[in-house]
């Protein structure tokens, strides 16, 4: 059902997924209508980024697993994209300068 929708690389595939899953809504249990409508469809394009991007990992994320951290859900999301983890990396940069000051 709603986990099919991600268990493709192909973005085609997905949306007619989601149509074929939309179409019959009104036998969809409540509480995944709920879900549907409150986190997936805002957070499709997000979601399926994956499938549009071959940089972006489907299951882990490769930045996390480099520094071996475990960082709160909030931050994982900035790493998806290059913008995102290009920002993070320049705010850790910046604290990391202010912390202990400049090379010589």
């Amino acid at each position: 059902m709603v986990k099919d929708l991600f268990r493709t690389g192909d973005l085609q595939v997905a949306q007619e997924r989601l149509e074929r899953l939309l179409d019959d809504y009104d036998n969809v249990p409540r509480v995944l209508r709920g879900f549907i409508t409150g986190k997936l469809l805002p957070d499709l394009e997000r979601l399926t980024l994956f499938m549009r991007d071959g940089l972006v990992s489907k299951t882990t994320n490769p930045v996390e697993n480099y520094y071996r951290q475990t960082d709160p859900e909030s931050t994982k999301k900035r790493y998806r994209t290059s913008r995102g983890i290009l920002s993070y990396l320049a705010r850790k940069m910046a604290y990391w300068t202010a912390k202990f000051g400049r090379l010589p």
